[in-house]
């Protein structure tokens, strides 16, 4: 099984299905797809289809939208889990600067941290790969979430799930 087979049965779950939650920013989605990036990617769709979306839809989706078209794919595999369920999670760019950033603390050179996976992020991603790379992005994510909060307070009821989800990461060392 591919890494990104693993890693968009791992998304299901963690998304799982319809929801249309008033303090949810993204609005509607359906196994964490919004109504916005559904209608992006289905012509002509509408807030009754994305209810009916299959799973292999929303794995297309993820695929093209989270995966591939922001690079992720070209990232050493031990580090495409947290970058690409951060992708799902608060969309592709923060999840690369969150990554970039972590990489230029650590004295790598990404160029300009501009949420984009260029040669430079990937050399110093492959550079740096290693379970502090990994913990140090988890801890960044964990600071967003809770500035997003602090900044946003209707998205509070939010914080203990993604605090687990980002936890979920870290690895032991």
């Amino acid at each position: 099984m591919a890494i990104i087979d693993r890693l968009l049965d791992d998304i299901i779950k963690k998304e799982g299905g319809y929801s249309n939650r008033r303090a949810d920013k993204g609005g509607p989605t359906n196994f964490g797809i919004t109504i916005t990036t559904f209608c992006r990617n289905i012509k002509d769709a509408t807030l009754e289809d994305l209810k009916e979306m299959s799973v292999d839809t929303a794995k297309y989706i993820y695929k093209k939208e989270y995966y591939f078209r922001p690079n992720i794919n070209s990232l050493p595999l031990s580090l495409q889990p947290v970058v690409f369920d951060m992708a799902v999670n608060s969309g592709p760019e923060k999840s690369i600067k969150l990554l970039q950033k972590a990489l230029v603390e650590r004295g790598f050179v990404v160029g300009e941290i501009d949420g984009i996976i260029g040669k430079r992020t990937i050399s110093a991603a492959e550079q740096a790969a290693c379970a502090g790379l990994i913990n140090a992005i988890v801890d960044k994510r964990i600071d967003f979430y809770h500035r997003l909060c602090a900044s946003n307070p209707s998205q509070r009821e939010f914080l203990k799930g993604w605090l687990n989800r980002a936890e979920s990461f870290r690895v032991k060392q």
